[in-house]
């Protein structure tokens, strides 16, 4: 399967070839990279699937999108929850410039979101309340 294919007929704003700083002795890997809405998936060179949980991170894992310049390129710096990181860069200008831009756009959309949500069920009321103005909560004329 095509690294396209696995995109097509989803919410996917970008998918490319992004490189990874990381593992024991700090050295880039190339990986193709989905950005959705929520998330950020992605596949290393090799692997056969995106499955694995490992190499999703979700919006609300991310504290902040940042460029920096690391080991003399510029870079995606994603400052994660408990004081982790994840650092992305692009094989050329033009495609750092576009992923740095969607990945905040998406980043402050999902925030936009996850401030909202508590809103809008708090407004909505509590469960019972909701319950009592719904057929769910009322019984039919034979008491049922």
């Amino acid at each position: 399967m095509d690294e396209g294919d696995y995109a097509r007929g989803k919410d996917t704003i970008i998918h490319g070839h992004l490189l990874r700083l990381g593992g024991y002795i700090n050295t880039w890997s190339k990986g193709y990279y989905y950005l959705f809405p929520n998330r950020l998936e992605w596949q290393s060179d090799g692997e056969k699937s995106v499955a694995s949980a490992q190499n999703v991170l979700t919006m609300d894992q991310i504290l902040a999108v940042d460029e920096a310049q690391i080991k003399n390129f510029k870079c995606i710096q994603l400052k994660l929850k408990q004081e982790k990181r994840c650092i992305l860069r692009a094989e050329s200008d033009p495609e750092f410039v576009q992923w740095i831009k969607e990945i905040r756009e998406a980043f402050e959309g999902a925030q936009r979101m996850l401030r909202k949500g508590p809103k809008m069920f708090a407004a909505q009321g509590s469960s019972s309340d909701i319950l009592k103005h719904t057929s769910l909560g009322r019984s039919n004329s034979n008491g049922h």
